[in-house]
């Protein structure tokens, strides 16, 4: 089993805010490079704000739930298959690679990930994507998280939190571990996955849901004991500090969300499909004819590669055949000289006989 702190989420997907910022700034400046090439009539004003991108990008993110739900799903599935979604579009903008397919393409990545594993074919049905086009997709967004498919989400965390909490019945742990996987969810919506650790999230959302229920709230207690745990002062009031921001970004996150209305949905998407970005867009003819050019520029490499092989075979032949004609020449000479001087010393010996 990966550990947490040696795990490519430590090292590639947990960031500092500038980062975070950086990282979405830079999605922002190719999109804006890529929209000149592949799309000219797209005016400024045309292109989607900060806002309307984050509208459209909380809807479909949500929506990975509402997908899930049909196929009854774990939620740890459905919270890997949100993390894959925002991790895609870290490095990119909504209105780059569709995100209704890269949200369906990110729960079907998830199944396989989390050995939940669903049909494509049903998957497609149930969406209306098709089969070709949601496998094509799958593999855009497997491209787009660095073929990370281990995700360490604060689920596994929570019941090891709630398993801690004294004097608890079955059915109240049960009851306790599912208020709490609730509260995870909300945190996978924020940015709170790229900033702290899934232990961190764990901690605010148990004590999250200890704070809401109406009747003793034993949670408090294991909060409590988590920070006694901690190996100072310090320490314990950093995990407070932490603890508390995560829920004021949840607190955020869960008021500021709504379904919203479906023609302002619907207004979105439209926007979105009239500023997007071809090159991006494996269905646009833009997108097909960089294919092929990209398929030719291969293939004359190829063909170039061959001909210097060839070259290069032919030259080495050429020169091959060059020193076996000079050892042969040598071995010629050589027996020539051999020959010139057996005959020389029998001349010699006759002479001396004859003498």
């Amino acid at each position: 089993m990966s550990l947490y702190p040696d795990s490519s989420q430590r090292r590639e997907w947990v960031l500092t805010p500038t980062q975070l910022a950086q990282r979405r700034s830079n999605g922002a400046s190719r999109y804006a490079q890529e929209i000149l090439l592949s799309n000219p009539a797209v005016l400024p004003t045309d292109i989607m704000t900060d806002h309307e991108q984050y509208q459209l990008f909380s809807y479909y993110q949500r929506r990975i739930s509402e997908y899930g739900s049909a196929f009854s799903l774990p939620i740890g599935v459905v919270g890997t298959a949100v993390v894959f979604f925002k991790r895609f579009y870290l490095n990119r903008t909504v209105m780059d690679e569709d995100p209704r397919l890269i949200a369906v393409s990110a729960l079907l990545l998830a199944t396989k990930a989390e050995e939940a594993h669903i049909r494509v074919s049903d998957l497609a049905k149930t969406t209306a994507i098709s089969t070709e086009l949601l496998l094509k997709f799958e593999q855009i967004l497997l491209d787009g998280i660095s073929f990370h498919l281990k995700v360490h989400t604060p689920f596994r965390a929570v019941q090891g939190l709630v398993n801690l909490i004294p004097d608890l019945s079955k059915s109240e742990m049960k009851n306790r571990i599912e208020l709490a996987d609730i509260e995870v969810m909300n945190a996978l919506y924020t940015d709170a996955i790229f900033l702290y650790t899934p232990s961190q999230i764990a901690l605010a959302c148990v004590e999250r849901t200890a704070s809401n229920l109406s009747s003793p709230a034993p949670g408090k207690d294991i909060f409590s004991m988590v920070l006694e745990r901690s190996q100072n002062r310090e320490d314990a009031d950093k995990l407070k500090a932490i603890v508390k921001t995560i829920n004021e970004i949840i607190d955020e996150s869960v008021n500021s969300s709504s379904k919203g209305d479906l023609d302002e949905f619907r207004k979105l998407k439209n926007k979105r499909d009239q500023c997007r970005n071809l090159f991006r867009d494996p269905t646009s003819d833009f997108a097909k004819s960089q294919l092929v050019q990209i398929d030719e520029a291969r293939n004359a490499e190829r063909l170039e590669k061959h001909k210097q092989a060839d070259n290069t075979m032919c030259l080495f032949q050429t020169e091959l055949q060059a020193t076996v004609s000079v050892g042969i020449a040598d071995d010629n000479e050589e027996f020539v000289i051999k020959t010139a001087e057996v005959k020389r010393r029998r001349i010699n010996t006759r002479s001396s006989n004859a003498g």
